[in-house]
């Protein structure tokens, strides 16, 4: 993720210079209808000017580090879902193989003498030895309950029906349904986090149509603030996609195509963020931090020995997935605080770059209250689609974004919000 933002950091300072070169009518001609039409027969709404700027070697250079870039995320990015993957495996594993063990004798510990003598009457277990830990075992189901090793006599106080020195129980059966509702509630997480991370990769940011109609092309060519009118410019053209670029709409050079409202190229889910999966994108971000709370928060009591070392023998995994939550953790904060600074000013990376590194420095026009700017990624009903997953399409069309006229933008750059 902090390679995506590094990347639309250098796409919005390449932007600056070269991004937006005009080109002559011919080309235009040519492009937009398939013709080989003269300049005189070029449409008079597209008409730019065909004064073109030298490339400077600052130009030349910014240009290349981007083309590196871009080959190294787009190699990357296969590589980077299956390693996400395999870590929400590993954690998941985790859970279940050595947290939830602990969890439910830890939640036990507070159930009544009577549950716990009947769940243990139903057993037959005698002392024995697994994988190193000294515990006791069930003869009839295989399920082993090691005892707590800061205590001499636990194995003989187990074997008494004294569930408060459990350490691990080894079994998929508790007496407690506190620790099904906690699990369960694991299970949400974990199901919306994989929903929204396989619905970013799926859905994309959105491309744009190959035409757009007359009176859509008219609106780009008044209201678009990227639009370089002082150059001539109507309104943004792509070269290599040959269609109109819609307001907010830049080429991904890693993707091979223009997205729609882009923010920046993600390479953990190998695609860009923009206008059709930011919604997704934000979702999985929040219950990514939220899956390693929950883990993290569950396996204090089994994680702590581990990391202190004070247990030895198939604890490792439970270890990795300890620092792999960790650093997820840490990660996941400074990026959904990163995205919600970004959600509430309504910018996307690339734009908050680009008014920063412009000289002088811009404006956001596409900034109103925090709940309009919600609304414009998440809906009218964003907080039943955050808890409940959803292919809903996002708001809009992607094509046309109001403006607020409050933002200091030049007069011909101005919509009316009521209007928008």
């Amino acid at each position: 993720m902090a390679l995506g933002t590094a990347q639309a950091a250098l796409h919005a300072h390449a932007h600056q210079h070269h991004q937006h070169q005009p080109y002559n009518a011919d080309q235009r001609e040519a492009l937009l209808t398939g013709s080989n039409g003269s300049n005189g027969g070029a449409s008079p709404r597209l008409m730019v000017s065909s004064v073109r700027r030298p490339r400077s070697l600052k130009d030349r250079c910014l240009d290349g580090a981007e083309r590196g870039m871009d080959f190294f995320v787009k190699l990357i990015g296969p590589l980077l879902t299956i390693v996400c993957l395999c870590l929400v495996a590993l954690v998941t594993r985790a859970y279940f193989v050595e947290v939830l063990p602990l969890l439910s004798a830890r939640v036990c510990h507070n159930a009544s003498d009577d549950t716990l003598r009947r769940y243990f009457e139903r057993q037959e277990f005698h002392a024995a030895t697994v994988r190193g830990r000294e515990g006791i075992l069930d003869s009839r189901s295989g399920r082993f309950i090691a005892a707590d090793p800061r205590y001499a006599d636990s194995v003989e106080r187990l074997l008494s029906h004294h569930g408060a020195l459990l350490s691990s129980v080894w079994t998929d059966t508790s007496p407690c349904g506190e620790t099904v509702t906690v699990t369960a509630f694991g299970l949400f997480l974990l199901g919306n986090l994989l929903f929204h991370y396989f619905a970013t990769m799926r859905l994309g940011p959105g491309r744009p149509p190959e035409r757009l109609g007359a009176e859509v092309e008219e609106h780009l060519a008044a209201h678009d603030p990227e639009v370089r009118r002082e150059e001539g410019q109507r309104v943004r053209y792509c070269k290599a996609c040959r269609r109109i670029k819609p307001m907010r709409t830049h080429h991904c050079r890693a993707c091979g195509q223009c997205s729609m409202k882009m923010d920046h190229h993600c390479p953990w889910v190998n695609t860009c963020v923009g206008w059709r999966n930011h919604r997704h994108f934000l979702s999985f971000l929040l219950y990514l931090w939220l899956g390693c709370s929950f883990f993290l928060l569950s396996s204090v009591d089994s994680a702590m020995p581990v990391l202190l070392g004070s247990h030895a023998g198939g604890d490792i995994w439970l270890l990795m997935a300890a620092v792999v939550s960790v650093a997820a953790f840490c990660a996941g904060a400074l990026f959904l605080a990163w995205c919600g600074f970004l959600l509430l000013t309504n910018q996307t990376t690339i734009e908050f770059y680009g008014n920063h590194l412009a000289s002088p420095p811009g404006h956001n026009p596409y900034r109103f209250s925090w709940t309009r700017n919600i609304k414009q990624v998440f809906g009218e009903h964003g907080w039943i689609l955050l808890a409940i997953p959803s292919l809903a399409p996002p708001p809009g069309d992607g094509i046309i974004f109001p403006l607020n006229a409050g933002r200091g933008l030049p007069l011909p750059m101005l919509i009316n919000e009521r209007t928008a």
